[in-house]
């Protein structure tokens, strides 16, 4: 107490939200009484905060998974660290929920390439309110082609990805060794086989592959169209002009809306780990074959879990066996 003044002072940070009685009881000195006040209410409202996200590294590549930070922090006056869960989505389609932890949460994303809209809500709880931010990144290539031809064959290294982005013709075969990427969208079409084993990741949508494709062993999600069911961004069903094999793939694998002329075999594909979300909407819990055209034959074994159509069956032309006798 200042003794010139008579005036006693204390800073009371409040734990939880709500309605508090104070009062001031004097305990009295020589000369002096003690005596207590009248009691107060004071009301403790909520705390207003505020979302941040970081993304590193900074500049995402196609088939390197970008890690997506939301900081939660409150907003002055008021303090503390908020708890509770973070929802990220992208070009507004829920990905994941995850809970704070320290004020932050992170997830790992697998990006398509092309510009990708991320938000993160937070929301909220008893002590603090939700708030929400959002931010567009641009998710790139080593080697990016938009509207080109190219006559021969390309073959896609370890750390390198390959992004035919629009209308391109490729008038040969296409190779992804291991730890390469390969992204084919917009109309692109390509006159030889795609064969990729190992791949950090594969995507194929709206677009033509005359020799069929062999993608085996894959790290990242495998993506061979889409029957428009799922989150965007989206993508459209693809054209093959010869028979499918997909096999040991462990981190997803979706064929959809896409017409084969030929067989399709998917073997062996098991997550062996939890794989970073993928931009197409998939809960990557098992193999989807859904909404496609396959003149010949459906084959599928060793997938663990099965195969799943996710409610939209496929048209097979003659016969399906194994897991997919079924679907």
């Amino acid at each position: 107490m200042d003794t010139t003044t008579g005036e006693a002072t204390c800073t009371v940070t409040y734990s939880d939200v709500g309605t508090h009685v104070i009062d001031a009881l004097y305990s009295g000195s020589p000369g002096f009484d003690g005596s207590t006040s009248n009691a107060i209410t004071q009301t403790v409202n909520q705390a207003a905060t505020t979302v941040t996200l970081a993304f590193s590294p900074s500049a995402p590549v196609f088939g390197s998974p970008d890690t997506i930070t939301a900081s939660v922090s409150a907003t002055a006056p008021g303090g503390g660290t908020p708890t509770g869960t973070v929802s990220f989505y992208e070009d507004g389609s829920l990905v994941a929920k995850v809970s704070l932890s320290d004020g932050n949460a992170s997830i790992s994303a697998l990006l398509q390439a092309g510009t990708r809209n991320i938000k993160a809500l937070y929301a909220g709880n008893t002590n603090f309110t939700g708030s929400s931010t959002a931010a567009s990144k641009s998710v790139g290539c080593t080697t990016a082609l938009s509207g080109k031809r190219v006559t021969g064959s390309m073959t896609v290294s370890s750390g390198q990805s390959l992004c035919l982005l629009s209308k391109d013709v490729i008038k040969g075969a296409i190779k992804v060794r291991a730890g390469g990427a390969l992204f084919v969208a917009g109309g692109s079409s390509v006159s030889g086989t795609i064969s990729a084993s190992g791949a950090a990741a594969l995507t194929v949508c709206g677009s033509t592959v005359t020799g069929g494709a062999s993608v085996t062993g894959s790290a990242g999600f495998v993506l061979l169209g889409d029957s428009t069911d799922d989150m965007t961004p989206s993508c459209g069903p693809d054209t093959f002009r010869n028979s499918l094999y997909l096999s040991g793939n462990n981190a997803g694998v979706e064929l959809g809306g896409s017409t084969i002329k030929g067989s399709v075999t998917l073997n062996n594909t098991a997550i062996t780990s939890p794989p970073p979300f993928a931009s197409i909407a998939e809960d990557l819990a098992a193999p989807e074959l859904e909404s496609n055209v396959i003149t010949e034959n459906l084959s599928c074994s060793g997938n663990s879990p099965p195969p799943s159509i996710d409610g939209h069956p496929n048209s097979v032309n003659s016969t399906k066996s194994g897991q997919c006798s079924s679907l």
